[in-house]
């Protein structure tokens, strides 16, 4: 939004400029209105997955919605493709290396004290730390247990990382293949 006017902007949502400023004194203004919402939704526990914006109602009732997968064709290319390697990066890379660096790095060390049980607790607390896919507790500490085991055993949380990034970057993989053979 930084580099795009006014009129692109307006244009871009089917309005002329003067609607623009009816609404919004400055390009920050709608921003915040737009952040504001998806803060609300987040908060509502409602889905916020692709942002739309209706400029001529402005109650800002349906700023996000998810993604029809069928309706993936509704976004260009260069816009899935600008979307999925941020998801690459984000999910493949960054994401799975902190969440190491703290779960096995920082927390598991300081679980010693429970002995065996440590790992099967520290990867219980990790599984439970993704709310959002509850359906997934049970396999990801039945999938994943068993590295938080190795990594405890080899005193080396890059074994985790390594891992986790593995099975994070194939998740995007396929992810990517199902969005882009439907572009």
């Amino acid at each position: 939004m930084a580099g795009a006017s006014i009129e692109e902007i307006a244009g871009a949502a089917g309005f002329t400029r003067g609607a623009f400023y009816s609404n919004f004194t400055s390009k920050d203004e709608l921003a915040v209105a737009m952040l504001d919402d998806h803060l609300a939704r987040l908060v509502a526990g409602e889905s916020v997955l692709a942002p739309t914006y209706d400029f001529a109602v402005h109650n800002r009732s349906d700023i996000v919605r998810p993604i029809d997968p069928d309706r993936v064709g509704d976004y260009s290319r260069e816009a899935w493709l600008l979307t999925l390697g941020a998801y690459f990066v984000l999910n493949g890379f960054v994401g799975p290396i902190v969440e190491e660096l703290y779960f096995r790095g920082y927390l598991l060390p300081r679980m010693e004290w429970m002995g065996r049980w440590a790992p099967l607790v520290n990867v219980s607390l990790f599984s439970l730390y993704h709310f959002w896919s509850p359906w997934q507790v049970f396999g990801r500490i039945l999938g994943f247990g068993p590295t938080v085991y190795a990594v405890r055993w080899k005193e080396n949380v890059y074994l985790g990382m390594a891992v986790h990034c593995t099975l994070n970057t194939l998740g995007v993989v396929l992810v990517s293949g199902i969005v882009l053979g439907r572009t």
